[in-house]
């Protein structure tokens, strides 16, 4: 039993060896990440994943579904709240979408 210990501590060592090699070779070849996104940041805002976004909640109502969207802006510290009828009769994807459209360029 003697052999399968030597020849398990041998690929032990090249197994660890491998690895640190590996490490080296990915903080060689690593690039710096960016701290400003791309396309620049808009004067006032922050674009990290971090920064508070629209909120969404779709309620169904008679006849259609009541869209409610809520923003926090942490510039005038306030809570904009605002609401979007969709008839029943309407396509209910692309009226999300053009309320998603609507909201984006009111910023």
């Amino acid at each position: 039993m003697k052999w399968f210990d030597n020849w398990f501590q041998k690929k032990c060592r090249e197994s660890w060896e491998n690895a640190q090699k590996d490490l080296e070779n990915i903080s060689k070849e690593s690039y710096p990440v960016p701290s400003v996104p791309r396309g620049g940041r808009l004067a006032g805002h922050d674009n990290t994943l971090s920064a508070p976004g629209i909120n969404f909640t779709m309620y169904r109502a008679n006849g259609g579904f009541i869209v409610e969207h809520a923003e926090y802006d942490s510039i005038t510290d306030r809570r904009t709240v605002g609401l979007h009828i969709i008839p029943s009769g309407k396509d209910l994807g692309e009226s999300l979408g053009s309320i998603l459209t609507y909201e984006m360029l009111k910023k």
